[in-house]
């Protein structure tokens, strides 16, 4: 939900820095005040006393639970979730248990990818002649300027080494990243990695689970692995084409806000799309840490009415959503992000701040192509819906691969 408020009063003179800076946190001081989930645990505090709303937001977080609350720019909030693209070079990465520094995945359109041929299992040796490192990373890469060129000296699995000048550019965000169809005697199994809940990944949805329905799949495995999550109503949409039939009208989730807002507690429903929908009595999904809200949602959602099989690492553990509010003067460039409600499943359950734990570990084989049954989180995705493949277990065991933590925004993005 946008909720667009009144910035200043008629007549009023915001047109000094100060006087503005000093109006922007009051605005966003009472947002808090009634919208914050933990409103009854904010400290009392002047908001003139902060330098911008950066500031005043960590001193208002209600720090013991939340861990997402963010302050971020309209135009880029706006960039990612109705645009579908953010700036930055288009891949997603991390460390693993060596300090080597792996990309996970690159976007199909970013033209590291289409220019270069850039893909998940590069190493990135050096950043401008840097090794990359947890501590330098975000100074290597610069911030979300396009146009900032950096030359990116790379490791290929086949042993080569390359390298590339690039560019930040308004990457084109592809939220289906990979999908394959694969027989294993009487299981033909889909598998999709997914890596947001944006307006746009609707329609991406739909598309591919019409051509899984086309070509007859009877097993699903969906990767959450690095879905930081998004859309609750997208997440919606996404269940419904996999339960069909099983869940149609039943509670999806229920929303449950502060002791102000609650004429907004709802419930949202499961609906039937006949035209896709797979009606499947059973799913599994590969899930990380950095699978969190919308992901997990998804996962509590389905649990209570069809056979949920997760693999992989326990999921993040936000059972929580936010709203985004903004002043209704469009120059103004912020957007402030609280929690604001809780989710719980048709079973009332939904305080997993622990996480939503997995039924086989698994750990995420940056050295194998997604999807495929000597990828290790596949491999136990397939264990566990009972499916034999035939291909054979890694000789060795991959050194641990981490994703990079990333925080607001750049969490739901999930990618440099």
């Amino acid at each position: 939900m946008l909720a667009a408020l009144l910035l200043a009063s008629c007549g009023e003179d915001v047109t000094q820095p100060s006087k503005l800076r000093n109006r922007i946190n009051l605005f966003f001081k009472e947002c808090m005040d009634s919208y914050y989930y933990w409103a009854e645990h904010m400290p009392d505090v002047d908001p003139n006393d902060y330098a911008d709303p950066y500031a005043l937001m960590e001193a208002l977080r209600y720090k013991p639970l939340d861990k997402w609350s963010y302050v971020t720019s309209r135009s880029e909030l706006e960039a990612y979730y109705s645009g579908a693209s953010y700036a930055g070079f288009g891949y997603a990465s991390g460390f693993n248990a060596n300090g080597d520094y792996i990309i996970s995945y690159v976007y199909p359109q970013a033209p590291m990818r289409q220019q270069h041929g850039v893909t998940r299992g590069w190493r990135i040796l050096a950043i401008d002649g840097t090794k990359p490192t947890r501590d330098n990373l975000s100074s290597l890469l610069g911030g979300n300027e396009v146009g900032l060129q950096r030359t990116f000296l790379f490791l290929k699995p086949t042993g080569d080494t390359v390298g590339h000048v690039l560019t930040k550019t308004n990457v084109k965000v592809n939220t289906v990243i990979d999908t394959t169809v694969r027989t294993y005697g009487t299981a033909k199994v889909g598998y999709f990695m997914l890596s947001g809940f944006i307006e746009p990944t609707e329609q991406e949805l739909i598309d591919v689970f019409a051509d899984f329905k086309a070509k007859g799949i009877n097993e699903l495995v969906v990767d959450l692995r690095y879905n930081g999550g998004g859309l609750v109503k997208v997440s919606n949409t996404l269940g419904n084409l996999i339960a069909g039939t099983h869940t149609h009208g039943r509670v999806y989730c229920t929303f449950y806000h502060n002791d102000r807002n609650r004429h907004r507690d709802t419930c949202l429903h499961f609906r039937n799309m006949p035209d896709s929908s797979l009606s499947l009595s059973r799913v599994a999904f590969i899930t990380s840490e950095g699978s969190a809200s919308a992901s997990e949602l998804l996962i509590n959602s389905l649990t209570p009415f069809i056979d949920v099989h997760c693999v992989g690492q326990r999921t993040h553990g936000k059972p929580v959503g936010m709203y985004t509010i903004t002043p209704n003067n469009a120059a103004i460039d912020w957007a402030f992000v609280p929690i604001c409600f809780t989710l719980r499943n048709a079973e009332g359950y939904g305080d997993y701040f622990d996480g939503l734990p997995v039924e086989r570990e698994a750990n995420d084989d940056v050295y194998h192509a997604l999807g495929t049954p000597e990828e290790e989180c596949m491999a136990a995705a397939l264990a566990a819906l009972g499916i034999s493949t035939g291909a054979k277990a890694p000789a060795f065991r991959a050194p641990r691969f981490t994703p990079l933590k990333l925080h607001g925004l750049e969490a739901e993005i999930g990618a440099k």
